[in-house]
């Protein structure tokens, strides 16, 4: 578009065209040359699956960078990031729930530990548990 002297816009036609031509065309560029066409396609079809990793690494388990300036401990931490990522794809896996929601249910899931101050004996009260909550114990077999 150009807007002359007169202060009435214009569009240029002739680069109208010429983008209207490209409309819906991608190009992609990789540095993986054994890949097929295809494949590399495929391949970019399926970043949105890192992209959620990586927000579900963000906000469900509220992992932020920490600065460490030892290999040693670069590796400890990215090593529990990971780890992290794969406790929590499996449980979105066994529950079909994501990680938001388990949380959201399952925070409530508590127990109560009473230690008498002269026999020094602990009772652990457990909390009365609602249908979904106990489901989902099932699901990832854990006694409660």
């Amino acid at each position: 578009m150009s807007i002359p002297t007169s202060t009435k816009p214009t569009i240029n036609q002739k680069l109208f065209e010429k983008t209207k031509l490209l409309w819906g065309i991608k190009g992609y560029y990789t540095n993986q040359k054994q890949l097929t066409d295809q494949e590399v396609i495929e391949k970019y079809h399926n970043l949105w699956k890192i992209e959620k990793n990586f927000r579900m690494a963000k906000t469900d388990l509220q992992t932020r960078p920490i600065y460490h300036y030892k290999t040693k401990t670069i590796m400890a931490h990215l090593l529990i990031c990971f780890m992290a990522l794969c406790v929590g794809k499996h449980l979105e896996k066994t529950t079909s729930l994501s990680l938001k929601k388990l949380n959201h249910i399952l925070r409530r899931v508590v127990e109560v530990k009473i230690q008498d101050s002269l026999t020094n004996e602990i009772q652990i009260i457990p909390q009365k548990l609602s249908t979904i909550e106990v489901e989902i114990l099932e699901k990832l077999k854990f006694a409660y």
